[in-house]
């Protein structure tokens, strides 16, 4: 019979599949904040959109400051607020309350008809004030003004509550407030909520920082909170918990990553700590009794940044994990990520007073050595240069290149990008024209990431030029027939430069400088 009709028929073949390139400068972070959604990762921009979402710094948590001061250097943070939680068996409860307010309608005798909640938990609530004014556009509309500190802080103009209305309260979200409807059995427009002539407050909110532990900080699997809020991002490249220096929260968060294998955990050492105490917390020797920190998935600093907090008018000694994701993201956007995070030229530190121990000083190499030796990066004070992070090396005790954090980061990124291009060919046929399909559309991706310096060299082997099963080398018969392409890939990774050695040579003054001369000094 044909295809019927006689007729062009267009079709698409599509044969322009590539490797593509990440989102850059991406983390995870949790913490203690004043308000927002809780163990809820949300992406972050900026300082403003920080503190619209979360809220003003705190005095007892530094968390949002350190978070600001990353988002400072251009990063991206997935955000997500930590608060105390109480498991039991397959329940969690927390203590953590929105504030909120009941008004009364306008009829006769009034009765509750709105409830008022601050938009998300916390005591923050407990500041903000609500009045009801008539709509100037529809008498069967209303506003609610809300008030923080006498301040008019947002206004919802000509709400309903008629369920069919698209203005309906239960629609509509402030920034600051939601609403429930109660209900109330008051006809026509009698259940509008009465226009008041003050402002209400609402009351109830609570912190839920009672009882805070590292059990928060570290969660729950099955309840998604602590570190597994994170479960669902996959375009983060760090995750961390800043302020927090438990060994029991910094292990797990190695074990996260560990587990994911695809982040790194940043960590710093506790406050008020001399170079041995910094080693002793890293090694779990000394006053401390944990197992030693020992993962490529984690990198440690060392020590707390003293800084200027506007918001308190004060100096304020906080964590330096902010600043080191902020330093990542600067590295990758002005180079990329198989760069050192580090040095006078991507790793300065911004808008900081000092450090809390100082291991420029020359007359502190000794502490220095000791403090690299053990995997702490340090954070120094130059004379000449100022602030720098001045390390950049794994927790992986065992001698590799991933003791490197370049190249730690460089191969997640390697295996992120590639293992998401691979998704493409599951249930291809598995056979020579698909293996040659493959590494011709990676080996670009390769050629690109080593004129870029990120590899001196690399060979890509996947059975790419085998004309048949039988020349296949990797892909045996046996692994084939069970659905298996095996592909690998080798590479030399760039390293960073460490040490300088100079060697300055005085010679006789009737030298000749030729290459044997040079030979001689060698």
């Amino acid at each position: 019979m044909g295809l019927g009709f006689p007729r062009p028929i267009a079709n698409e073949i599509d044969l322009s599949y590539y490797v593509d390139t990440l989102i850059k400068g991406v983390s995870c972070v949790q913490g203690v904040t004043e308000r927002g959604p809780i163990n809820t990762p949300t992406l972050v921009g900026s300082a403003e959109e920080f503190a619209r979402v979360f809220g003003n710094n705190l005095d007892d948590y530094e968390f949002p400051l350190v978070c600001k001061r990353a988002l400072s250097y251009g990063a991206t943070l997935w955000v997500s607020r930590v608060v105390h939680k109480t498991v039991d068996g397959v329940t969690i409860s927390t203590a953590a309350a929105k504030a909120s307010v009941t008004l009364k309608d306008r009829a006769t005798p009034a009765v509750a008809t709105l409830k008022v909640y601050a938009s998300s938990e916390g005591a923050w609530g407990n500041d903000l004030k609500v009045a009801v004014t008539n709509s100037s556009s529809d008498d069967t509309l209303f506003n609610i003004v809300v008030y923080s500190n006498g301040v008019v802080i947002e206004t919802i103009p000509d709400l309903s509550m008629d369920e069919a209305n698209e203005r309906y309260v239960e629609k509509i979200k402030g920034t600051y407030v939601t609403f429930e409807d109660l209900e109330s059995a008051s006809t026509g427009d009698k259940n509008m909520p009465a226009v008041t002539t003050d402002n209400i407050a609402l009351t109830g909110g609570d912190d839920g920082l009672t009882g805070l532990d590292d059990a928060d900080y570290i969660g729950v699997e099955a309840h998604k909170t602590g570190l597994y809020a994170f479960d669902t991002v996959n375009d983060a490249l760090q995750i961390a918990t800043p302020g927090v220096t438990s060994a029991a929260v910094i292990a797990a968060g190695l074990a996260y990553c560990e587990k994911r294998k695809d982040m790194m955990y940043i960590c710093e050492t506790p406050a008020n700590l001399d170079p041995q105490g910094a080693v002793d917390f890293r090694k779990g020797e000394g006053d401390y009794d944990h197992a030693v920190f020992n993962s490529s998935y984690g990198a440690m600093y060392y020590p707390k940044l003293k800084v200027y907090d506007a918001e308190f008018s004060k100096e304020r000694t906080v964590s330096v994990v902010g600043d080191v994701l902020g330093i990542m993201a600067v590295n990758d956007w002005k180079a990329n990520e198989a760069r050192v995070p580090a040095g006078l030229r991507r790793g300065l530190i911004q808008n900081a007073l000092g450090v809390d121990y100082n291991l420029a000083a020359p007359a502190l190499l000794a502490n220095a050595n000791l403090a690299c030796e053990n995997q702490v990066n340090p954070i120094v004070n130059f004379a000449d240069y100022g602030l720098a992070l001045w390390g950049a090396q794994t927790l992986q005790r065992s001698a590799s290149l991933l003791r490197e954090v370049n190249v730690r980061r460089m191969t997640l990124v390697i295996k992120k990008a590639i293992t998401t291009f691979a998704w493409n060919y599951i249930h291809e046929p598995n056979d020579p024209t698909s293996w040659r399909a493959f590494f011709l559309a990676i080996d670009p991706k390769f050629r690109e990431w080593k004129t870029n310096r990120w590899f001196y060299d690399y060979k890509i082997v996947c059975d790419q030029n085998a004309k048949s099963l039988d020349d296949a080398k990797l892909n045996t018969p046996e692994s084939v027939q069970r659905g298996e392409f095996k592909v690998k890939m080798f590479y030399k990774p760039v390293v960073g430069i460490k040490w300088i050695l100079l060697d300055f040579v005085i010679t006789r003054l009737d030298a000749v400088y030729d290459e044997s001369i040079v030979d001689s000094a060698m």
